[in-house]
């Protein structure tokens, strides 16, 4: 997802997920499908999958990659990845 904003007006718009856990490239394409949907007339192809660089990643078994569509298996809120993200053992960064 972008890191900052951008103007709409730019002639192309593009995204990625720059190789990112399957979670930001999920977050990354979301961002995108919500871009084009308003601005469809902008549409381009997106670097947004790689997930081949992940391998044995529990996170890619949610994702549907059949008839050249991408899709998410459906796991709790938002995005997803509920039941997962309730395995991970979490720690606090700041105090």
């Amino acid at each position: 997802p972008a890191k900052e904003g951008f103007d709409s007006n730019y002639h192309r718009i593009l995204f990625t997920s720059y190789m990112d856990h399957p979670i930001n490239q999920t977050h990354a394409a979301v961002v995108a499908n919500d871009y084009y949907l308003k601005h469809p007339h902008k549409k381009e192809i997106c670097g947004l999958r790689s997930d081949l660089a992940f391998f044995g990643n529990p996170y890619l078994e949610y994702f549907n990659t059949s008839n050249n569509s991408f899709t998410l298996s459906e796991d709790g809120h938002g995005i997803g990845f509920t039941s997962l993200l309730e395995r991970e053992k979490w720690k606090t960064l700041i105090g």
